[in-house]
């Protein structure tokens, strides 16, 4: 079994060298900025700390941002929005096809790449989608220098887990001719994880964490084991079918029916009307995030006649109990997946715009009720702080900045979690000491130390080294270990009853398990190697 390298990171504190943390999504986008190793979101010029990836061609200019989203109702045949779906994908991918028939402005193949036809300028031009991003790149850029300064071009850029190299290749080359000098791509749940500094949490030395990000459009979750230091991705699963516009749409239907019931007239076919109130949806679902009631008002929406509701954010849950069921469904993929339990999750973060909804967060934390949830920064804020602190940390090392090409390894994992148990005596039923050593999926190589006491029955020091079936703690501490499978047992002789024994257990790169067991008031010491898989 092997994953990717996420991240490894020194402990010492970050250089005062200054640079920018970008996390570019399909709905939205963020620019932090990292000085002194503080690390905050930029506000753009609207003073938003996240900004709309829509860009607009009007027979002016390019409005970027909310001033595009803005005049979606009045231009939306030349408004262009989740144009990173189809970056890097041939015209005829699944997922392009699905872009292609969702967009608002028309889809073309020009050449092979995905392109926009729109009027700009009183022309009808096409745009690529290579070039639509650059432009949103301009802006991230601008946005991120009107704080850093205009010599400030250094920046990490967080990509999704599932980019293929082309895409990440693409996405530098892009983010290079809008002005960047991107030190490194870094994944998403590697930021996600940089943003709350577990690197620096001595309670966090190794185990597993859940990411979950809900974005606009997308849904991804993904397990990563942190070992020693060492950040690995176990495995991930997406959904580009699953994301915050569909708790909008949900919640536009809703009030589509209210209009119906109060005015009698349905708006289903009328695209201006549904742009108006869609808008006023996702304004009445950002509301419920803070608030119990929201009312959404609307002026004009069909025919000239005002439309004006309550809803509080009980109904909205309840509507939104099939996507909660389908996020629920993704956690258990990723978990089966990966091959292991809730309860060996300790720490869970929710990132994404969408996973701002109070329901959401409640969902992932009542699932895994045993383990931390990580939510205090804003979802929507979350990667790109993360990315800004990877700047942070590149740079402390100045002229020994580790090579890109070094950086991202295929680490072997072990299949099987090793545990040990400390006997009183030679008998094998009982057993003193029960310790999870090694848990399932951790990066070879590894270490670990434990001390242990010797036998207050014999002057020995008896080990057992058992290779665990896939089972939950409940079951395991409930002494349901017969079926688990013993490597080796390890015996300690003429030792002080009682004694302290300092174990130390290295999984080597030739997949062997290493433990070494020294008695600490003498020094005496034992060394054995046992093969693992």
């Amino acid at each position: 079994m092997a994953a990717v390298m996420a991240n490894s990171a020194p402990s010492t504190s970050l250089s005062p060298d200054s640079g920018l943390g970008v996390h570019f999504g399909s709905s939205a986008a963020c620019v932090a900025f990292i000085k002194d190793g503080r690390a905050d979101v930029i506000a753009n010029d609207l003073g938003d700390r996240v900004t709309p990836c829509y860009v607009a061609f009007t027979e002016h200019d390019i409005p970027v941002g909310m001033a595009a989203k803005q005049g979606v109702i009045r231009n939306s045949k030349n408004t262009i929005v989740h144009a990173k779906q189809a970056l890097g994908r041939p015209f005829d991918h699944e997922i392009t096809k699905e872009f292609a028939a969702s967009s608002m402005a028309h889809v073309v193949n020009k050449n092979g790449e995905t392109a926009f036809e729109v009027d700009f300028k009183n022309k009808r031009t096409s745009f690529t989608v290579s070039e639509t991003v650059e432009i949103l790149f301009k802006k991230l850029l601008e946005i991120g220098q009107s704080k850093a300064g205009k010599d400030c071009h250094d920046a990490v850029l967080a990509v999704p887990l599932n980019f293929t190299e082309e895409q990440k290749n693409l996405l530098r080359q892009i983010a290079t001719k809008a002005g960047f000098n991107i030190l490194r791509l870094i994944h998403e749940p590697t930021a996600a994880i940089l943003a709350y500094d577990m690197q620096l949490d001595e309670d966090m030395s190794s185990g597993y964490v859940l990411v979950f990000r809900l974005g606009g459009v997308s849904c991804d979750v993904t397990v990563v084991s942190v070992a020693g230091g060492l950040y690995s991705i176990v495995t991930g699963v997406s959904d580009y079918k699953l994301g915050g516009d569909n708790f909008t749409e949900v919640l536009l239907t809703h009030l589509q029916g209210e209009f119906k019931r109060q005015c009698r007239h349905d708006i289903s076919d009328n695209k201006r009307s549904l742009a108006k109130l869609r808008r006023g949806a996702e304004m009445c679902k950002h509301a419920l995030s803070t608030l119990s009631n929201s009312h959404c008002s609307v002026d004009s929406l069909y025919e000239g006649i005002d439309f004006s509701t309550t809803v509080s954010r009980a109904r909205f849950e309840s509507l939104c109990n099939s996507l909660k069921t389908q996020c629920l469904m993704k956690i258990e993929q990723v978990l089966s997946k990966a091959g292991i339990q809730k309860s060996d999750i300790e720490k869970v973060i929710v990132c994404g715009g969408g996973a701002k909804t109070p329901l959401v967060q409640k969902m992932v934390s009542d699932a895994f009720p045993h383990a931390r949830l990580l939510n205090h920064i804003p979802p929507d804020e979350v990667i790109a702080m993360g990315a800004a602190k990877e700047v942070g940390i590149l740079k402390s090392f100045k002229n020994k900045l580790i090579p890109e090409k070094d950086y991202q390894y295929q680490f072997e994992m072990l299949s099987q979690a090793i545990a040990v148990k400390v006997r009183e005596n030679r008998e094998k039923s009982t057993y003193k000491d029960f310790q999870t050593v090694f848990n399932k999926c951790t990066p070879i190589p590894s270490h670990q130390k434990f001390v242990f006491s010797a036998s207050s029955e014999e002057s020995a020091f008896f080990l057992d080294v058992l290779e665990l079936e896939d089972k939950s703690e409940e079951e395991i501490s409930n002494g349901q270990e017969n079926v688990d499978k013993v490597l080796a047992s390890v015996v300690m002789k003429n030792i002080a009853q009682e004694a302290a024994v300092s174990t130390s257990f290295y999984l080597t790169k030739e997949k062997f398990l290493e433990v070494i067991c020294q008695e600490e008031s003498t020094n005496k010491k034992l060394t054995v190697q046992i093969p693992v898989r």
